[in-house]
């Protein structure tokens, strides 16, 4: 799908990465073991890498795209509900999991799915609109809002997309780069009030906000109890998974133009 092997090389490497990350964030809060975490979030993300992978190396069909908008929009309407709510997480989630910052992430997911027949090809491949079925010799579909199609116009030239999409691209590429710069923030910043990644002062304050019953803005906090998890898994990590993640998808957002 990407044109440039070294950018889709480093994609893999970034997604295979965060996926594996995630996936390992998921096991921990699933388990009960390290400091707590949002489940959905975390396998949002697991789900995110596998999609992005499968983007980089134009994999997919109409049905797997399908499948892919009604999860990822799914995971979009959780973290909204969530936002709307003026909470950061459900009961069990770590302080630090941001619900606007994922909410960005799910959108950006199901636009990359929806406008890649537009964007990678200027109308389309079909299922997935990248440029392995332009070599296959398929049929490229009308989108509405193009002035052509993959297989039309002289010496079947794809037309380009329409100014509106790619405004939209451009927009939601800056708003990632945005949420990375946040999560930086965060991840230099570690828990406050204790020393940025350190996960056995990390699992510290959860068992003390625990037994105290802290609250975060006015929510009450049903933090639960950490249990020795691996050193490497700690608030500063995720949030550099997640800053990874947001810039992957930014580059290959704009990749795709």
């Amino acid at each position: 799908m990407i044109s440039s092997v070294p950018l889709s090389v480093a994609l893999t490497v970034v997604f295979v990465l965060t996926g594996a990350y995630a996936l390992v964030r998921w096991a921990s809060v699933r388990t009960g073991v390290g400091h707590p975490g949002d489940p959905v979030a975390e396998l949002s993300h697991v789900l995110m890498s596998l999609g992005m992978l499968a983007m980089v190396w134009a994999y997919g069909g109409s049905v797997l795209d399908t499948v892919q908008l009604i999860v990822f929009t799914g995971f979009a309407g959780y973290f909204l509900v969530h936002l709307v709510r003026g909470r950061a997480r459900r009961p069990g989630a770590h302080r630090c999991a941001g619900a606007g910052l994922h909410l960005v992430m799910a959108a950006a997911m199901v636009w990359m799915i929806a406008s890649m027949p537009w964007l990678m090809g200027g109308g389309g491949s079909g299922s997935t609109g990248g440029r392995h079925a332009d070599h296959s010799g398929a049929a490229m579909p009308d989108m509405p809002g193009m002035s052509g199609t993959a297989g039309s116009g002289t010496h079947g030239m794809a037309a380009a997309p329409p100014a509106r999409v790619v405004a939209l691209t451009v927009l939601l590429a800056s708003a990632l780069v945005v949420v990375a710069a946040v999560w930086l923030a965060r991840a230099a910043r570690g828990v406050p009030g204790h020393p940025a990644g350190d996960g056995r002062a990390d699992r510290a304050a959860d068992r003390t906000a625990a037994a105290a019953g802290a609250t975060e803005g006015g929510v009450g906090l049903a933090v639960r109890p950490a249990a020795g998890p691996p050193a490497a898994l700690s608030t500063r990590t995720d949030a550099v998974c997640h800053l990874a993640m947001s810039l992957g998808m930014a580059a290959m957002l704009l990749a795709m133009l």
